[in-house]
Order: structure tokens, then sequence, then C-alpha cells
């Protein structure tokens, strides 16, 4: 699965935080927006990786899925 390793994960979540702050202490409009700005395009890209996520957990399910069909018709010729 394509995942981020949590280190990469605490770095996201830091910078999401330092973004915060800045717009907390943002001292001029433009500053403002700026990280404003910042934080959308943060939000975007973490809810891409959330569906690709999602998309690949799906893949996998439905991989399981698959095999366990096969094993349980394999099951029920056996039985017959």
């Amino acid at each position: 699965m394509a995942t981020i390793g949590s280190e990469e994960y605490q770095k996201f979540m830091a910078l999401r935080e330092t973004l915060k702050k800045g717009m907390a202490d943002a001292e001029s409009e433009f500053m403002f927006h700026t990280y404003k700005k910042l934080m959308s395009t943060l939000n975007r890209r973490q809810e891409a990786a959330n569906k690709l996520n999602i998309s690949l957990e799906n893949g996998e399910i439905r991989k399981l899925q698959d095999e366990k069909r096969k094993a349980f018709d394999a099951d029920k010729a056996k039985a017959s």
C-alpha cells in the first residue's frame, strides 16, 4: 500500500500546526491569506492521499473477496 510513514505523517502534521500558528500570528492580510492558501493546499493533498489509500484498500479487499470466494467454491465442490 502506498502510504506515508509515521515520521512523514508527523512532519506533515507539524507543518499544518506551523501554518495554523502563522495564520494566528499574521500581522498583515497578505501573510494571513498566504498561510490560508498554503493550508488549503495541504488540505487538498491530504484528501487526495486519503482517497488513494481508500482505493488501494478497496482493491486489497476485492482481492481477498475473490480468494475467499474461490476457496469457498472449492470447499462446496469437494462436499458434493
